[in-house]
């Protein structure tokens, strides 16, 4: 195992703390909501996850969480990373270098790109791919369209061995029940369900703003 349980407890409600204090931006009396992603919506606390994962202290912490828990998920390390860009990326790099340099373990990892570049090799996928299953990760999960969306690349790509336990650092899923239904597509496909390092009620956020 890659953690004792008492060095786990304790990175979990360090890394907590962090996110809590420097990775949430909430309202105040200065700017009492933002926009949101939807028109006619808006937030009252944002999560900024770079501001932790781009921090080494921040980055080594949760890699050694998420590799504890791949382990305990899977009984092993026998499969490769992959995550869409932009956010994944930090994750996709300290998490293989961790496993290697403090464990022992060799990960593989490659990201997926939004959109297939339209010059050159007009690749979607970057980094060395091998034949390995490949398990998604990302820093946030909100609806699992961004999810979606690296199955249907990897499917297309010719990856089809995809885990059905994707990890991410926050846990956010909602699941939109007509919309599920009208639009399955949209989201992951049921036998797939997503970890997560932490929950939404594992932070102090203020009221939602319902209109």
């Amino acid at each position: 195992m890659i953690l004792e349980d008492e060095e786990y407890k304790n990175m979990w409600e360090w890394a907590r703390e962090y996110i809590n204090n420097y990775c949430i931006w909430r309202a105040d009396e200065k700017t009492p909501k933002i926009t949101g992603k939807e028109e006619g919506t808006w937030l009252t606390w944002e999560f900024h996850l770079k501001n932790g994962l781009l921090n080494a202290d921040f980055c080594f912490v949760v890699s050694q969480m998420i590799l504890h828990d791949m382990e305990k998920e899977y009984g092993s390390f026998d499969f490769q990373l992959a995550g869409m860009q932009s956010g994944s990326l930090p994750l996709l790099t300290s998490i293989p270098l961790i496993a290697e340099k403090v464990y022992g373990k060799k990960i593989n990892a490659f990201s997926i790109k939004k959109q297939r570049n339209n010059y050159g090799l007009y690749n979607q996928l970057e980094g060395i791919i091998n034949i390995k299953p490949v398990l998604l990760i990302d820093d946030i999960c909100n609806t699992t369209q961004t999810l979606r969306n690296c199955v249907n690349t990897l499917i297309g790509s010719g990856c089809t061995r995809i885990l059905d336990r994707p990890f991410v650092l926050i846990n956010n899923t909602k699941i939109d029940k007509e919309d599920y239904e009208t639009s399955p597509e949209n989201y992951l496909p049921s036998q797939m369900s997503v970890v997560g390092l932490y929950g939404i009620n594992d932070f102090t956020l203020p009221p939602i703003i319902e209109n």
